[in-house]
Protein backbone atom coordinates (compact mmCIF):
# COMPACT_ATOMS: atom_id res chain seq x y z
CA UNK A 1 0.00 0.00 0.00
CA UNK A 2 2.59 2.48 0.82
CA UNK A 3 4.40 1.71 -2.35
CA UNK A 4 1.31 2.46 -4.44
CA UNK A 5 0.69 5.36 -2.46
CA UNK A 6 4.13 6.85 -2.54
CA UNK A 7 3.81 5.81 -6.66
CA UNK A 8 0.98 7.85 -7.09
CA UNK A 9 2.41 10.93 -4.90
CA UNK A 10 5.34 11.07 -7.32
CA UNK A 11 3.21 10.56 -10.39
CA UNK A 12 0.90 13.88 -8.93
CA UNK A 13 3.90 15.73 -8.29
CA UNK A 14 5.36 15.16 -11.82
CA UNK A 15 2.16 16.18 -13.19
CA UNK A 16 2.12 19.61 -11.13
CA UNK A 17 5.46 20.19 -12.20
CA UNK A 18 5.05 19.53 -15.95
CA UNK A 19 1.66 21.52 -15.96
CA UNK A 20 3.90 24.97 -15.27
CA UNK A 21 5.98 24.35 -18.82
CA UNK A 22 4.90 24.73 -21.54
CA UNK A 23 6.18 28.33 -22.16
CA UNK A 24 3.58 31.54 -22.81
CA UNK A 25 -0.13 31.11 -21.91
CA UNK A 26 -1.46 33.83 -23.80
CA UNK A 27 -3.20 33.95 -26.92
CA UNK A 28 -0.20 34.63 -30.24
CA UNK A 29 -2.92 36.90 -31.44
CA UNK A 30 -3.34 39.24 -28.12
CA UNK A 31 -3.20 43.30 -29.20
CA UNK A 32 0.50 44.82 -28.62
CA UNK A 33 0.45 48.51 -27.51
CA UNK A 34 3.82 51.09 -28.29
CA UNK A 35 6.47 50.27 -31.20
CA UNK A 36 9.63 49.53 -28.63
CA UNK A 37 9.29 46.65 -26.81
CA UNK A 38 5.78 45.68 -27.61
CA UNK A 39 3.68 45.88 -24.21
CA UNK A 40 0.83 43.31 -24.12
CA UNK A 41 -2.46 44.96 -22.97
CA UNK A 42 -6.25 43.57 -21.61
CA UNK A 43 -9.19 44.30 -22.94
CA UNK A 44 -11.89 44.87 -20.81
CA UNK A 45 -15.52 44.31 -21.69
CA UNK A 46 -17.27 47.32 -22.47
CA UNK A 47 -20.17 48.12 -19.41
CA UNK A 48 -24.12 48.50 -20.82
CA UNK A 49 -23.96 52.10 -19.18
CA UNK A 50 -21.70 52.64 -22.54
CA UNK A 51 -23.01 50.49 -25.07
CA UNK A 52 -26.96 51.33 -24.49
CA UNK A 53 -25.95 54.76 -25.60
CA UNK A 54 -23.59 53.67 -28.02
CA UNK A 55 -26.43 51.55 -29.70
CA UNK A 56 -29.07 54.99 -29.32
CA UNK A 57 -27.25 56.38 -32.39
CA UNK A 58 -27.05 53.53 -34.54
CA UNK A 59 -28.61 54.56 -38.49
CA UNK A 60 -28.88 51.58 -39.61
CA UNK A 61 -32.56 49.84 -39.36
CA UNK A 62 -32.68 47.05 -37.01
CA UNK A 63 -28.80 47.44 -36.35
CA UNK A 64 -27.08 46.66 -32.78
CA UNK A 65 -23.71 46.52 -31.39
CA UNK A 66 -22.37 43.41 -29.10
CA UNK A 67 -19.32 42.28 -27.65
CA UNK A 68 -18.36 46.42 -27.10
CA UNK A 69 -14.26 45.98 -25.81
CA UNK A 70 -12.72 48.71 -24.26
CA UNK A 71 -9.08 50.12 -24.10
CA UNK A 72 -7.65 53.39 -22.33
CA UNK A 73 -5.52 55.43 -24.94
CA UNK A 74 -1.18 55.01 -24.15
CA UNK A 75 -0.90 58.07 -25.65
CA UNK A 76 -3.63 60.28 -23.92
CA UNK A 77 -4.33 59.14 -20.62
CA UNK A 78 -8.01 59.10 -19.40
CA UNK A 79 -9.38 58.79 -23.21
CA UNK A 80 -11.05 55.14 -23.89
CA UNK A 81 -11.65 53.88 -27.13
CA UNK A 82 -14.35 51.29 -27.37
CA UNK A 83 -14.98 48.94 -30.49
CA UNK A 84 -17.75 46.99 -30.89
CA UNK A 85 -19.56 44.62 -33.57
CA UNK A 86 -22.31 46.20 -35.66
CA UNK A 87 -25.01 42.85 -36.08
CA UNK A 88 -28.45 42.52 -37.33
CA UNK A 89 -30.85 41.21 -39.63
CA UNK A 90 -29.85 41.95 -43.65
CA UNK A 91 -27.01 44.20 -42.16
CA UNK A 92 -22.98 42.98 -42.92
CA UNK A 93 -21.75 42.15 -39.66
CA UNK A 94 -18.63 45.08 -38.49
CA UNK A 95 -16.46 46.40 -36.04
CA UNK A 96 -16.61 50.18 -35.45
CA UNK A 97 -14.58 52.29 -32.62
CA UNK A 98 -15.34 55.22 -31.09
CA UNK A 99 -13.82 56.84 -27.96
CA UNK A 100 -15.14 58.66 -24.44
CA UNK A 101 -13.85 60.05 -21.73
CA UNK A 102 -15.72 58.23 -19.54
CA UNK A 103 -15.66 54.50 -19.95
CA UNK A 104 -19.05 53.64 -17.81
CA UNK A 105 -21.18 56.40 -20.54
CA UNK A 106 -22.09 59.91 -19.31
CA UNK A 107 -19.85 61.90 -21.32
CA UNK A 108 -19.26 62.90 -24.98
CA UNK A 109 -18.50 59.80 -27.79
CA UNK A 110 -17.04 60.69 -30.76
CA UNK A 111 -16.93 58.00 -33.97
CA UNK A 112 -13.24 57.45 -34.64
CA UNK A 113 -13.37 55.42 -37.60
CA UNK A 114 -15.42 54.75 -40.91
CA UNK A 115 -17.33 52.29 -39.57
CA UNK A 116 -18.87 54.12 -36.72
CA UNK A 117 -19.03 57.24 -38.58
CA UNK A 118 -21.25 55.68 -41.22
CA UNK A 119 -23.43 53.63 -38.72
CA UNK A 120 -24.12 56.15 -35.90
CA UNK A 121 -24.79 60.20 -35.22
CA UNK A 122 -21.95 60.44 -32.95
CA UNK A 123 -19.59 63.25 -33.50
CA UNK A 124 -16.92 63.01 -35.32
CA UNK A 125 -13.73 62.33 -33.67
CA UNK A 126 -11.30 63.91 -36.17
CA UNK A 127 -13.14 67.43 -35.41
CA UNK A 128 -12.41 66.86 -32.08
CA UNK A 129 -8.29 65.84 -32.81
CA UNK A 130 -9.12 62.54 -31.71
CA UNK A 131 -7.78 59.77 -34.39
CA UNK A 132 -7.51 56.49 -34.04
CA UNK A 133 -4.20 55.38 -32.17
CA UNK A 134 -2.73 52.17 -30.92
CA UNK A 135 -5.41 51.25 -28.56
CA UNK A 136 -8.11 52.04 -31.19
CA UNK A 137 -7.15 50.02 -33.08
CA UNK A 138 -6.19 46.76 -30.00
CA UNK A 139 -9.51 47.17 -28.85
CA UNK A 140 -10.51 46.11 -32.75
CA UNK A 141 -8.46 43.26 -32.48
CA UNK A 142 -10.11 42.24 -29.07
CA UNK A 143 -13.63 42.31 -30.78
CA UNK A 144 -12.52 40.48 -33.81
CA UNK A 145 -10.59 37.89 -31.69
CA UNK A 146 -13.20 36.96 -28.86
Amino acid sequence: MRALLSAGLGTALAAIALAGCGGDDEPESAPTVGAEPQTRIACEAATSDLMTPLGNKMTEEGARLRNGQILESPTTPGLYFVSAEIYGDGIVSRVGTWATENRFGGDAIYAVDDVARETTRWGDGAAEGITLDDAGEASRVCVQDS
